[in-house]
């Protein structure tokens, strides 16, 4: 695995914010695009890499400017299987969710686990 020293997404929005600037339609395309396939790659192969990112946000995309590509970066909050609240109990399950992942980037499911829904690759989605 390669060293990732760019920008991050957040960073380049805040340089542009500096300079009084926005991000052009075809670059916000190119981010998504990019970020897309890389969770694409790793939810649907043969044998996922991993089944849930659960973390996707904008501080975890990098700018690979030598290749003018977006990477996803920071996979310490991925989950290799679904996570089922009903079976581990919701209290627990919560505590993991609140340990591993940041509460404005949550999907619905991680937000309120009390309803028992099962957290899978959807929730990247």
């Amino acid at each position: 695995m390669e060293l990732y020293t760019g920008t991050s997404v957040i960073d380049l929005l805040n340089q542009r914010l500096s300079a009084g600037t926005r991000l052009r339609q075809r670059e916000v395309l190119h981010i998504f695009s990019d970020v897309a396939k890389a969770v694409a790659r790793l939810h649907h192969r043969a044998k996922p890499i991993i089944h849930v990112h659960r973390d996707l946000k904008i501080e975890n995309i990098l700018h690979d400017s030598v290749h003018d590509t977006y990477i996803l970066c920071d996979y310490g909050s991925c989950l290799l299987k679904s996570m089922h609240p009903e079976e581990m109990g919701a209290t627990e399950c919560s505590d993991e969710i609140s340990r591993f992942t940041t509460i404005p980037y949550r999907s619905p499911e991680m937000v309120s686990v009390y309803p028992g829904k099962t957290i899978t690759t959807k929730s990247d989605i």
